[in-house]
């Protein structure tokens, strides 16, 4: 039988410092990944980066326009991951592991898909 968990944790925005964001986030560790909710509905990508005694910093993945004080987060309880194999030899990727060039947009069709953390 599987386990369910019927709370989420949310946490919430205290302060925005550029693209250091401020909140408390229970149960948080370094490197997982959190979404931001933007007032215009959007969501933002955010990383854990470090605490303090008071709160959970996070380094906003995205121009951190329009996020407000109070504005709430969730947790995904992952860490950036991307797909590994042979097909990325010589590829250019940015940070989420997207081609940059067109020469490689091909390389995410394959259905092997092992991962690797970053």
């Amino acid at each position: 039988m599987s386990q369910y968990c019927a709370v989420r944790v949310i946490g919430r925005v205290s302060a925005v410092r550029g693209i250091l964001l401020e909140c408390k986030i229970p149960s948080a560790k370094v490197g997982d990944l959190c979404e931001v909710s933007k007032a215009d509905g959007s969501l933002l990508l955010a990383e854990i980066v470090g605490f303090t005694q008071e709160c959970t910093l996070l380094s906003a993945l995205g121009p951190p326009d329009g996020i407000q004080v109070g504005a709430p987060i969730r947790p995904l309880g992952v860490a950036h991951r991307i797909g590994v194999d042979d097909s990325l030899l010589g590829c250019v990727l940015d940070g989420f592991g997207r081609p940059l060039m067109g020469d490689c947009l091909g390389a995410f069709a394959g259905p092997e898909d092992r991962r690797t953390t970053l």
